[in-house]
């Protein structure tokens, strides 16, 4: 050994000497092994021998559990970054309760609500779709596979509510989580009053989520409504969405050429 044993982990890691227990441990067990191997040998100390291999076994224990796991859990369930016209956000911390997410979202300013879905048990309590309540494209990401939605995209200035599709093992089996997508048959039914296209919206599905936009000068509003009689009948469709729970999305507005989709394509799931 060319010099003193440094317990400190590389930086950015939880540093031992902040952990003064531990460095107790350590300077016990360097003065034990530095015992003159050359004395004459003595009667054995079993207890000495012990406890020595006690307080080894313990320091090899409280090491990698806060190094081998990976130390504390992160600060934030999300990171957010923002790339010229999208938003996108990471769940970086996989064990982040559906609460916790959904209050990191609004304080960054991005209405969210919590949506339970029934799944199977493996999944239960995990995030396994988004979906947008009005306003503009959601994309949600499973990036290894297991079911779980790993990353969220937005457009930059989100205006709908972003829905969290929470797996629920007991929720209402009539929730199941289904194929997320349009509609059939949606280029026929955007840009037309919804007074004309109400009974073929009706076929599509028993659930529907109606919202309305309206555009005053620079400023873009979004809002539920409560059902399609609240509606004027001269209202034209111009979002339709099914989400992972079988819900239609209708989005209405009074002004449809004062809006410009960042997403064309997304007026269509």
């Amino acid at each position: 050994m060319t010099g003193p044993w440094d317990p400190r982990p590389p930086e950015d890691d939880v540093a031992v000497d902040a952990i003064p227990y531990l460095l107790g441990v350590e300077v016990d067990l360097v003065r034990a092994a530095s015992v003159d191997r050359h004395a004459a040998p003595g009667p054995r100390r079993p207890g000495l021998v012990a406890l020595v291999t006690a307080a080894a076994v313990l320091l090899v224990g409280l090491l990698a559990g806060l190094f081998g796991s990976g130390g504390a859990r992160p600060a934030s369930a999300l990171r957010f970054t923002v790339v010229e016209d999208r938003i996108t956000i990471d769940v970086v911390d996989a064990d982040a309760t559906p609460e916790r997410v959904e209050a990191e979202l609004r304080a960054a300013g991005i209405a969210a609500a919590i949506v339970r879905a029934s799944a199977p048990p493996s999944l239960d309590g995990r995030l396994v779709a988004v979906a947008q309540g009005g306003g503009d494209e959601v994309e949600g990401t499973d990036l290894d596979g297991d079911g779980v939605i790993d990353r969220i995209v937005l457009s930059e200035g989100f205006t709908g509510t972003l829905e969290l599709v929470i797996a629920d093992v007991d929720a209402d089996p009539s929730t199941a989580l289904g194929t997320s997508g349009p509609p059939r048959d949606c280029e026929l039914l955007i840009d037309r009053p919804v007074s004309d296209v109400a009974d073929q919206l009706a076929e599509v599905s028993t659930s529907i989520v109606w919202s309305r936009w309206i555009v005053e000068g620079d400023e873009h509003d979004v809002t539920r409504v409560d059902s399609r009689t609240d509606l004027p009948d001269d209202d034209t469709v111009v979002e339709l969405f099914i989400d992972a729970t079988g819900e239609l999305h209708v989005t209405t507005t009074p002004t449809p050429d004062a809006i410009e989709f960042p997403f064309p394509a997304s007026r269509c799931g």
